[in-house]
């Protein structure tokens, strides 16, 4: 983001690689130092790794369902916004999106609740809002916001990990299924 807005002084690129270099150092350090002191019962071999090929065969079954109930008919945003960059050619933009995208999906490898991870990219929501409001204007892009808000709240909320779905009432869903249908 800082490349992006600094209009891609090298300088930038090369402090944040550098910043992110230097913070890795600590953890390294520090898990050499307990590697020497204690017995290690769980490393990356015997005990993450098939964790993480575990996991990841467990996600495949709803993962599509669990990225789209992060953010429902929201996820409209950024596909609107990738295009008008798309079409602007702005690899820069793209690239971030891209990277927002990415980190967010990167959280899958270790845990598994892919609706409330994927909540993560809620940047990406925002920064595409922004530009469809720059090119729509603002009050086409409240109208049509309000309406993808109420067309958003007609779609049943669902909670998604592993193959799992769990439903979410609302409120005055909530309370009218507790009068009329959990007469038990």
């Amino acid at each position: 983001m800082s490349y992006i807005n600094n209009e891609g002084k090298k300088t930038n690129l090369y402090l944040g690689y550098l910043g992110m270099i230097l913070s890795l150092f600590p953890i390294y350090f520090y898990r050499r130092y307990i590697f020497e002191v204690a017995p290690v019962e769980y490393t990356f071999k015997t005990f993450y790794w098939d964790h993480i090929k575990e996991n990841i065969s467990s996600l495949i079954s709803c993962f599509y369902v669990g990225v789209f109930y992060a953010f429902k008919l929201f996820w409209l945003y950024p596909i609107i916004a990738s295009y008008y960059y798309f079409q602007e050619n702005n690899k820069k933009q793209l690239l971030f999106y891209f990277l927002i995208i990415s980190g967010a999906l990167s959280q899958m490898i270790v845990a598994y609740d892919t609706s409330r991870l994927m909540g993560l990219a809620f940047p990406l929501v925002i920064f595409s809002a922004i530009k469809i409001n720059e090119k729509w204007g603002t009050e086409l892009f409240i109208k049509r916001t309000f309406f993808l808000i109420l067309v958003n709240f007609l779609i049943p909320q669902f909670c998604v990990w592993q193959s799992t779905m769990t439903r979410f009432y609302s409120l005055p869903t909530y309370l009218l299924k507790i009068l009329f249908w959990d007469k038990g």
